[in-house]
């Protein structure tokens, strides 16, 4: 009788693990400013939102977690959704670069989207992408939603997928649209003003301030301030100023487009490391030159 039991619980604890018939919330939730809003699973809950504008859900599973993970790109979409994402998923290059792109059907007139479905995961893999759905915004700026499976997930992947393809019909747009605006930031005890525009945000990161230009899908183009050493590069070296304070930015390209870094010793703190990435040249001074105009705020 006790083995049976166990056999029973077994069973049950792999249905657990499996989204079969799992059905969503009738209420949609609003993440990324109220940019965007969508019906997740039951029992999916969303994390708390600390210092980051980005949003991140997880539903708990036997050994495993199906994961949501949605960003604002800082793009906009252009004259072809698909055709965009296309671009992006090309110069990232990898696997991503063979992956299915396809147009989402009847979602609410203000928006468009697309789903990316990857190639087959690897089976050895810690956390699996099943499905990115790319999102066009009322107001023409791009939003991305990744669903990961984790752990026992794994073991039934095409049925997450399935379930990330429900939730993605689900996608409606939020009540606002994305936020630019200058803004102060706060590094040490000093207090700095980045001059942005109506086409530019400034954006609190796990790596610090981000000011994010709003570009063209399939291009980047950003600057990150925090404290700390700049990483030092052997790069061609050009003189600058930045908050008064004579600079030498290192440069240098690859595959990944063109970068500059350096740093800016102030007296209350250690250092303001600088890292800027582009696709282009022209792109990569139009973001420094906004960094470089930084002045001291109140």
């Amino acid at each position: 009788m006790r083995a049976l039991f166990v056999l029973c619980l077994l069973i049950a604890n792999r249905a657990e693990a499996r989204p079969v018939g799992r059905a969503l919330e009738r209420t949609p939730v609003s993440i990324l400013g109220d940019h965007v809003a969508l019906q997740l699973p039951i029992g999916m809950e969303l994390a708390p939102a600390l210092w980051t504008p980005d949003a991140r859900a997880e539903l708990e599973v036997d050994g495993g977690r199906f994961v949501m993970i949605a960003y604002e790109t800082y793009q906009h979409v252009g004259t072809d959704l698909r055709a965009g994402v296309l671009a992006e998923l090309r110069r990232e290059g990898g696997g991503l670069a063979h992956a299915r792109v396809t147009a989402i059907p009847d979602l609410d007139d203000q928006i468009d989207a697309v789903t990316v479905h990857p190639p087959l995961p690897a089976a050895t893999a810690d956390q699996n992408l099943v499905l990115a759905v790319y999102i066009a915004s009322s107001d023409a700026t791009v939003q991305v939603i990744a669903f990961y499976v984790v752990g026992s997930a794994r073991d039934a992947t095409a049925e997450w997928t399935e379930l990330a393809e429900r939730v993605a019909q689900t996608i409606r747009p939020g009540k606002s649209d994305l936020q630019t605006y200058a803004g102060l930031l706060h590094l040490g005890q000093r207090h700095m003003r980045i001059a942005c525009h109506d086409d530019c945000a400034i954006r609190i990161s796990d790596a610090g301030y981000q000011v994010r230009p709003i570009v063209g899908l399939g291009h980047t183009q950003l600057c990150t301030l925090d404290d700390g050493p700049a990483p030092r590069r052997r790069a061609t070296r050009r003189s600058a100023q930045i908050l008064g304070r004579d600079v030498i930015w290192n440069e240098w390209s690859d595959a990944d487009g063109v970068h500059a870094a350096t740093s800016v010793a102030l007296d209350d703190v250690e250092e303001i490391r600088i890292a800027c990435d582009a696709t282009s040249r022209e792109e990569l001074d139009a973001v420094r030159a906004v960094v470089e105009a930084m002045t001291f705020g109140n």
